[in-house]
């Protein structure tokens, strides 16, 4: 059973183009992991919401704009080990008949895409831009550690989560805090 990487896939760009993006996932109502889709599809990257409830938020998000207007539209997505393996470098190599890599889904479907996601078991955070010419920066660091001011446990959380809201795993406190260097 893999680690499972979650987070937010960002999506930028005119309705029609993000559509076509969206359907790239895997879909909780999807039998075949995605294999009779009409396109190329993402490696093990799952959405736990249906296609067509999520078509139906990206219609929602452009309420009578024109079709080159760009809009930005958010969608959880778990990718099987990390987000770098299913969309950039492994994954699509090893099935690049069927699945398609995030650099050449963003340049055909004319997307810019931010991806952050963290992964606790392996303790780490990954944030990847792609625009929509292809070209991808992709970064990895661990978790930053944050310390329970009740009980002093220590958490492991991605940069980009507000500590304010972070829960402690042993006591359930909220707010956690950067440990003091020194």
């Amino acid at each position: 059973m893999p680690n499972w990487a979650c987070g937010t896939v960002s999506i930028t760009g005119p309705k029609q183009n993000i559509l076509k993006f969206t359907d790239r996932f895997i879909y909780a109502d999807q039998a075949d992991s995605g294999k009779n889709q009409e396109h190329p599809y993402f490696a093990r990257s799952f959405s736990s919401f249906t296609r067509s409830g999520v078509n139906d938020e990206i219609e929602a998000l452009f309420p009578d704009c024109p079709p080159e207007s760009e809009e930005t539209f958010c969608l959880p997505i778990s990718f099987a080990w990390s987000a770098y393996s299913c969309l950039i470098d492994g994954y699509p190599q090893d099935f690049e008949e069927e699945c398609i890599t995030l650099s050449d889904a963003c340049r055909l479907d004319g997307v810019s895409v931010k991806i952050q996601t963290d992964e606790p078991g392996m303790c780490f955070e990954e944030e990847i831009y792609c625009n929509k010419n292809g070209n991808v920066d992709a970064q990895s660091r661990e978790l930053t550690v944050q310390i329970c001011p009740r009980c002093g446990a220590v958490n492991s959380f991605p940069s980009f989560a507000d500590s304010d809201m972070c829960v402690c795993i042993d006591c359930g406190e909220i707010g956690l805090k950067q440990p003091e260097v020194g």
